[in-house]
């Protein structure tokens, strides 16, 4: 038995289509942090600068970016990450954000083009002791700085014209 050509004639068409090409792709680590008066009750030994209470900072919630700004060649992203401030185990603020920002280097970035950002991980969380002066200078009121670091993944990207050959039946 003989092959016969079962194929088609086929037309072939040069078509364009909008993609998306990659200008950079990072992996970030950024810090952030927020002062806050401290609680009622949280106090410090004078001698060691410690806190005499165990604060505990726990996520609520994943981080939330407020700004994602392209300057020529930059990235600028600034979010937060909404926390709850324990006090020896027991809730004592619920609603807090500390924020984080970062100016990532990204050569060719321009306005306009498209920022995706991904995979959010907060690594950790740290408190600090701080005394800062009353109004009236004669005394010192404790506060606590609150320190977040946080990884993601940010891919920046220009849309751009690919031309392509495509075939079409008949």
């Amino acid at each position: 038995m003989s092959e016969q050509n079962l194929a088609q004639p086929v037309l072939t068409l040069q078509e364009e289509i909008k993609v998306p090409q990659v200008i950079c792709r990072q992996k970030v680590q950024e810090f952030g942090d927020l002062q806050i008066p401290a609680p009622y009750g949280v106090t410090m030994d004078p001698c060691t600068g410690k806190l005499k209470q165990k604060i505990v900072l726990e996520p609520k919630g994943e981080p939330q970016i407020r700004v994602v700004q392209i300057i020529p060649d930059k990235i600028i992203v600034i979010g937060v990450v909404p926390v709850l401030l324990l006090v020896d185990g027991k809730l004592v603020i619920q609603k807090l954000e500390v924020p984080f920002q970062g100016i990532l280097k990204c050569p060719g970035a321009l306005p306009g083009d498209l920022v995706q950002l991904h995979d959010f991980q907060v690594e950790g969380f740290a408190v600090a002791p701080i005394q800062i002066p009353e109004d009236d200078c004669d005394s010192l009121r404790l506060h606590l700085i609150l320190k977040v670091i946080v990884h993601y993944c940010i891919v920046v990207a220009k849309e751009s014209i690919l031309r392509v050959q495509a075939a079409k039946p008949c």
